[in-house]
């Protein structure tokens, strides 16, 4: 699964302990036309996003704070729809993203990838 320009596909994981991260390198051996970058922090990513392109954006719920939902952070979030998949162990964070006007794809976790692609 090359694209145009017979590169890797990117996907952005976002997790503060590479847990997901871990879950994905599992699996690396089914996926090999894609590679996944680490970022330990919302803010950090946007920093990145803003020079590489992604074609999957992974974040793990405990990245999510109070402080993801401010403006700034909340528009880059908006962008990234429908490629950003918010990974939960039990949706605790649904409503709260709902009510930000934030349609995000929300996994239940453990995943598999093939789930996404």
């Amino acid at each position: 699964m090359l694209n145009k320009n017979n590169n890797m596909y990117k996907i952005a994981v976002i997790d503060k302990e590479r847990a997901i991260y871990s879950i994905l390198d599992e699996q690396k051996e089914f996926f090999i036309n894609y590679t996944w970058f680490h970022f330990k922090s919302i803010k950090k990513f946007i920093e990145i996003k803003k020079k590489e392109t992604f074609r999957i954006y992974l974040i793990d719920e405990t990245v999510i704070t109070q402080d993801t939902y401010n403006s700034y952070i909340l528009k880059h979030f908006k962008e990234l729809v429908p490629c950003l998949f918010i990974l939960s162990p039990n949706n605790r964070f649904k409503d709260r993203l709902l009510k930000n006007l934030f349609m995000p794809n929300i996994l239940i976790k453990p995943f598999k990838f093939n789930y996404l692609i």
